[in-house]
């Protein structure tokens, strides 16, 4: 695998009003597409059975279920923008997402990234442009957390609501000394 190739994964959400032939067409077409950039798809993800429609979570475009396909490959990182656009001209895939993977031998050298090292680098749904996760560094967490804790006790120490009580009564013996005249 080269510098300037990445290993992806790409989850497809595909209509539920798309028969086998148009799913099994869909699912070949995307797959020659990223062979044809050069890039090559992974020997797991190779074989194409009967699809079943899952239910989902949530409706997407008004759909309760949908077929979902889990495709593996490498492309080189430039073509990625190649395969979002190939991938929204395609009427029957509702929703996509295409995450990097990092190499299944890489080892983490300290103990505070071997969570890390578990999930994906960077994951973004390219229908809605939305960052969905990334990393977290556990000591960027930590730093979160006491930034948190410090904004809190700031507020506690300064209460804004008797400062504002003072400026109201100030604002009753002055309106009241205006009255009397």
């Amino acid at each position: 695998m080269n510098e300037e190739t990445k290993k992806y994964q790409l989850v497809l959400i595909i209509s539920p009003l798309a028969d086998q032939d148009r799913l099994n067409q869909l699912i070949e077409s995307v797959k020659k597409w990223v062979n044809g950039k050069g890039g090559s798809i992974s020997e797991e993800t190779a074989a194409t059975e009967k699809k079943e429609q899952k239910k989902l979570a949530y409706p997407i475009q008004k759909f309760q279920s949908a077929f979902q396909e889990i495709i593996d490959f490498i492309l080189p990182s430039q073509l990625i923008g190649e395969l979002n656009n190939f991938l929204n001209l395609e009427e029957d895939i509702i929703r996509y997402m295409i995450a990097i993977q990092k190499p299944k031998g890489a080892k983490s050298t300290s103990s505070k990234n071997k969570l890390a090292q578990k999930k994906f680098q960077k994951i973004i749904d390219y229908k809605t442009g939305r960052k969905i996760g990334e990393i977290v560094n556990p000591a960027d967490q930590e730093i979160r957390k006491e930034e948190s804790r410090e904004k809190k006790e700031i507020k506690k120490e300064a209460p804004e609501g008797k400062k504002d009580k003072v400026k109201i009564e100030e604002l009753d013996k002055k309106l009241e000394e205006i009255l009397k005249e």
